[in-house]
């Protein structure tokens, strides 16, 4: 029917509201259109007024405030060592994904504005401690290290003020109730409350995993103590970067694999004698103690922590000045302090004038190798034509010996001593008078 069949479109209604286009200025008719350039990725940063080094710092890691724990997952830092660092690439790399907007540029100055010494690396706290100070402290975090101050205080209140290592280890025995020589947090709950420190959870979460610096769920008697005495100080921390500049030799801030076999001979290792390691993989090995990030490189935030478990041990400066010398062949000190390890040898001149020279710079030195000794005290300032004697050491077990010296009369060998008359001795008996003038049979 009429009704089923199909209605014409309909018209478009016209939009009588609709303005109509804006014809473009007079010098520009008939030209190209050209497309306005996008504003550089910095001029981004300046929309609400010029930002500085700090500002892009803050925007990107501290806003708001974050304790130090928040800083480091910001960072993708892992709080597994006593003083977390971050490199400096990784640092670029990641406030690089953190504000994409930024160029290379900027995120170089503001490397520059946290690592001014141009180290390379730097520790998380500091960066955390300089946000703190210029924008304040997140009120959790101020809180938390209120209570960690609270509980080591209590704790030297119980084993004296200096915190001796006896002590402090006396301390840690008496809480450790299963005899394990570590302490659990329930552990070190109920210890702190023995000495009238009550804590909530969140407390003692704070107050262990200050402690646990290898987060493995236990604090041992290491962690204890790095933990009552802090950070090296600057009398130790002084000698510590001695040692790693001996082995860092090309000054690039990290110890490499080959800088340590130039001052080690791995030969004498018996898998490496028997083919099982080569030279390269026992010193990976060897250095493991200290690379906790297993990069094959030892950075000099790596080396301070190694010793700083070793410095909880150690009461004494002087001990552990004498420990860091000898053990790195760090020529000096002074008093109980000195030196003991390096090799004196014997300089005799050309006008027959001799001298003990002690070798200043020993490590990677070849006892025997005369060519490298001389080498050495030529760069102590040793020149001309000189002898040297090697009289042993510390670690030879030749004897002191010199070949030139003459014997005294003190020395000189002494003759036979005659037999001792024994005057108790009795005479022979005379025969009887029967045989006296006989001819004896």
């Amino acid at each position: 029917s009429k009704h089923n069949e199909p209605r014409p479109p309909t018209p478009p209604k016209e939009n009588r509201n609709r303005r109509p286009p804006t014809p473009p200025p007079a010098s520009s008719r008939g030209a190209v259109a050209v497309v306005a350039d996008k504003p550089p990725r910095d001029a981004q940063l300046q929309s609400n007024g010029p930002l500085t080094e700090f500002d892009v710092l803050r925007k990107a890691l501290y806003s708001p405030p974050v304790p130090i724990e928040g800083l480091c997952a910001k960072l993708q830092v892992a709080m597994s060592s006593a003083s977390p660092r971050i490199a400096k690439g990784a640092f670029i790399q990641r406030l690089s994904t953190l504000e994409p907007q930024l160029s290379k540029d900027v995120v170089k100055r503001v490397w520059d504005i946290i690592d001014p010494n141009n180290v390379g690396s730097v520790e998380v706290e500091s960066i955390h401690n300089m946000l703190a100070s210029r924008y304040g402290k997140d009120k959790a975090a101020s809180k938390n290290s209120g209570v960690i101050e609270r509980a080591i205080k209590k704790i030297l209140e119980r084993c004296g003020e200096n915190g001796g290592i006896k002590s402090l280890q006396r301390t840690i025995s008496i809480m450790d109730n299963n005899g394990d020589k570590r302490l659990s947090k329930d552990e070190l709950k109920y210890g702190l409350a023995d000495y009238g420190l009550e804590l909530n959870a969140r407390e003692i979460d704070d107050i262990f995993s200050y402690f646990d610096r290898d987060k493995n769920g236990f604090v041992d008697v290491t962690e204890f103590l790095v933990g009552i005495r802090g950070d090296l100080n600057p009398r130790r921390k002084k000698l510590v970067k001695m040692a790693f500049d001996i082995l860092d030799t090309d000054r690039s801030g990290f110890i490499t694999v080959e800088e340590m076999i130039s001052k080690y001979d791995v030969s004498h290792n018996p898998e490496v004698q028997s083919g099982r390691k080569t030279a390269k993989q026992a010193m990976k090995e060897f250095m493991a103690q200290w690379d906790t990030d297993g990069d094959s490189t030892v950075s000099l935030e790596e080396f301070e922590d190694y010793y700083k478990a070793i410095s909880a041990s150690i009461d004494g400066d002087d001990y552990f000045e004498l420990m860091i010398r000898n053990a790195w062949r760090i020529a000096g000190g002074e008093g109980m302090a000195a030196n003991t390890a390096n090799r004196r040898v014997l300089v005799t001149n050309k006008d027959g004038s001799q001298s003990v020279q002690t070798i200043q710079r020993e490590l990677g030195m070849k006892a025997k190798d005369m060519n490298d000794v001389r080498s050495r005290l030529g760069e102590q300032g040793l020149s001309g034509d000189f002898n040297v004697e090697l009289f042993g050491g510390s670690d030879s077990r030749d004897k002191a010996r010199n070949p030139n010296a003459r014997l005294s009369k003190h020395n000189e060998p002494r003759p036979p001593t005659p037999p001792k008359e024994n005057r108790n001795r009795r005479p022979p008996t005379p025969p009887p008078a029967s045989s006296r003038g006989a001819v004896a049979v």
